[in-house]
């Protein structure tokens, strides 16, 4: 089967649509899911669409999504989140596409379906750097209000084993330093981990 660009945008839309009704596992979708969107797939398309077509197709577009990732980190690269493109300058440009023919189709242009990448594999940096699934990025401000909300929790409770117990109160320090040592790191035990695709 073909793939038109209808069908792929239509795909992904489904995908994010199943996103936001809560049903991707922290292992990806189930096959359940993507029997529906190969049989919603087929109705829009009137081709015959089964669910391992819809697997290898989002892989390639989890494929896309790499790419599309890496290159926002290239050096001299700038990022229009407007109209979600990469622009490099243009002598950049012509020495970056002479190497990597295939980037051309991403770099200086509207990248195609960008919204729906970013939300069926944009959150999911989790066991590599460009993994696919459920994960929340590391974020200084959200790690900072966790710090904040955790020394608030340690001096309410240490006020109250003082009030009540004092001679626990080492062991409450130290439990709570412990948690809070966990809370201002980038990962660990703070972020959920999961993968979409294996």
């Amino acid at each position: 089967m073909r793939w038109t660009n209808a069908m792929s945008g239509f795909m992904l839309h489904r995908m994010c649509q199943l996103i936001s009704n809560g049903v991707r596992t922290d292992r990806g979708f189930k096959e359940v899911h993507l029997n529906h969107v190969a049989k919603a797939l087929q109705e829009f398309s009137g081709n015959e669409v089964t669910s391992t077509q819809v697997y290898n197709h989002l892989r390639k577009w989890r494929q896309r999504w790499v790419r599309v990732t890496k290159l926002r980190e290239l050096s001299g690269t700038l990022w229009d989140e407007d109209t979600s493109m990469i622009t490099l300058e243009e002598e950049h440009y012509k020495g970056h596409v002479k190497a990597h023919p295939k980037d051309a189709d991403v770099l200086n242009k509207p990248i195609e379906n960008y919204q729906q990448m970013q939300i069926i594999f944009g959150n999911g940096q989790a066991t590599g750097k460009f993994a696919m699934g459920l994960v929340s990025r590391w974020d200084p401000h959200l790690t900072l209000l966790r710090a904040h909300l955790m020394w608030i929790l340690m001096l309410v409770l240490l006020l109250v084993v003082l009030l009540r117990q004092p001679k626990h109160m080492l062991v409450m320090v130290l439990v709570v330093g412990h948690h809070l040592r966990l809370a201002t790191r980038g990962g660990g035990a703070c972020l959920v981990r999961g993968t979409l695709l294996s």
